[in-house]
């Protein structure tokens, strides 16, 4: 196997691991870190300036989702990503479910 397949495969068994997750109902709503932690973040000195909302870290969402081919609302990976990696019969299954 060469590295460009090795690369698809990674891919699509990563794509596998969300779509199966998603189908269990993980969202992107439950992606998200305890009010604690952040609070306990910005009091840390190494975090200074750091923004202190969680707009950023929506934002940081926003940009993993789209690299990998995920809906920006759910979380959910995409029709179109899906059937990239040949995994139209995953996608179809994701459909049915939502």
């Amino acid at each position: 196997m060469n590295a460009d397949e090795f690369s698809i495969h990674q891919k699509r068994m990563r794509q596998l691991e969300r779509a199966f997750n998603c189908r269990e109902g993980l969202r992107r709503e439950y992606e998200t870190l305890p009010d604690q932690y952040i609070t306990d973040l910005m009091m840390d000195a190494h975090f200074e300036g750091m923004t202190k909302e969680r707009v950023r870290l929506e934002a940081i969402k926003d940009d993993f989702y789209k690299l990998r081919g995920w809906d920006l609302t759910t979380g959910v990976p995409t029709r179109t990503t899906l059937e990239s990696l040949d995994l139209k019969d995953v996608a179809d299954e994701l459909e049915k479910g939502t």
